[in-house]
């Protein structure tokens, strides 16, 4: 499983159901058409999953390569960070699948 299917799986997990590329990549024409509080949303989930910017800045950099340098991936996060603040998600807890015998 390479880097980028691994955040869309932690992401995914939480309901938002987007590729590391449509909310990472700024040159992707469905980023464009990702509200700002989904990109929020996705970012404060990859975070509530464990993941930290620099773990996310080396998924920017598999999926776009070398359309991105370090500068642009850590842009990319700082404007996350921004869009965070100004919308923050709310994620439910997960509810406990009962055990079956």
């Amino acid at each position: 499983m390479s880097l980028a299917q691994a955040l869309d799986s932690a992401v995914q997990s939480s309901g938002i159901r987007l590729t590391a590329s449509e909310w990472l990549d700024l040159g992707n024409k469905a980023f464009r058409t990702i509200p700002p509080e989904i990109r929020a949303a996705a970012y404060q989930s990859a975070l509530l999953k464990g993941y930290k910017d620099d773990g996310i800045v080396g998924v920017i950099r598999e999926v776009m390569g070398s359309r991105f340098d370090y500068d642009t991936a850590n842009f990319v996060i700082e404007d996350l960070k921004e869009l965070a603040q100004l919308h923050p998600a709310k994620f439910e807890p997960a509810e406990e699948i009962p055990e079956t015998a």
